[in-house]
């Protein structure tokens, strides 16, 4: 099991690398670790938001209902629909904004 500490020091390697300023929150797990190192983080970055398990929770939910056969067959039919629309296109832009045949 991991402590506040260790977890606090894992986020703050990424903070360190990416900048803080670039951050405005983290989400974490309800455990004890987890609640005690998001306190660690947002006490030494307080412009950070730390949300607990509700958020987690929530990414988790997201997670699952993207993940269900029917909302997988859905984002399939998205992607083929989105695919034509672009192949129907006279002219199109590469992602680095050239137009392709």
């Amino acid at each position: 099991m991991h402590t506040g500490e260790w977890y606090c020091e894992q986020v703050g390697k990424v903070l360190t690398e990416y900048g803080p300023e670039h951050f405005g929150a983290i989400v974490s797990d309800n455990g004890g670790g987890c609640e005690r190192g998001r306190m660690l983080v947002t006490d030494k970055y307080p412009h950070l938001l730390g949300h607990r398990c509700m958020m987690h929770g929530f990414a988790l939910t997201m997670g699952s209902v993207f993940g269900h056969p029917w909302a997988a067959g859905i984002l399939k039919a998205c992607k083929a629909l989105s695919h034509c629309h672009q192949k129907s296109q006279p002219e199109s832009l590469d992602e680095g904004g050239n137009q392709t045949a």
